[in-house]
């Protein structure tokens, strides 16, 4: 019998931090387990609903691991960026689980271009399916993808690679500082 794996874009976001820097991670932890927004995950790891609130938690509560980056033209390699819904809180566990498809957290790997209300990135991440054409992958798992950033109103949209199709979502950045 073969094995299927299933890929996931914060396990290996977590797996990267664990093995690089765990006292980031473990803050991030620490934050997940005491926050009372955002119910823990039903798999004990921090997910993207709780790197947004985090980072978001950032503003107002200093963290010897983590910054906020306030906006995407201040993004630089290494940062990372979460999506989610819009307006989206989870209330409970089966909230979180309805809403996969909605989030997803990704390591900026290069600033390709920076403009007034745009960034154009390569970014990498963990997905169960390529993003675009211009994907380096084949099919999931660990790779990299192009990705523009465009600041709206209230929102943004994105677009991967050369895709006309583009996604409103709200988006948080992070940054490690030490």
């Amino acid at each position: 019998m073969q094995k299927e794996w299933r890929f996931n874009c914060y396990g290996f976001i977590n797996q990267v931090l664990l093995e690089h820097h765990p006292k980031a991670h473990n803050s991030l932890v620490e934050f997940m387990l005491s926050n009372r927004t955002v119910p823990v995950s039903f798999d004990k790891i921090p997910c993207p609903f709780h790197y947004s609130a985090f980072f978001d938690s950032l503003s107002y509560c200093k963290n010897p691991h983590w910054a906020r980056v306030a906006e995407m033209s201040d993004l630089q390699p290494g940062d990372f960026i979460i999506y989610l819904p819009q307006n989206y809180v989870p209330k409970n566990i089966e909230a979180i689980g309805a809403k996969r498809t909605g989030m997803h957290i990704m390591i900026v790997e290069e600033v390709v271009s920076t403009e007034l209300n745009q960034v154009s990135l390569s970014i990498v991440d963990c997905t169960r399916f390529r993003h675009c054409w211009e994907d380096a992958r084949e099919k999931g798992g660990i790779g990299r993808s192009p990705l523009t950033i465009e600041r709206k109103e209230k929102t943004y949209a994105l677009r991967w690679g050369s895709r006309e199709k583009t996604l409103e979502k709200e988006l948080f950045f992070g940054r490690l500082i030490s």
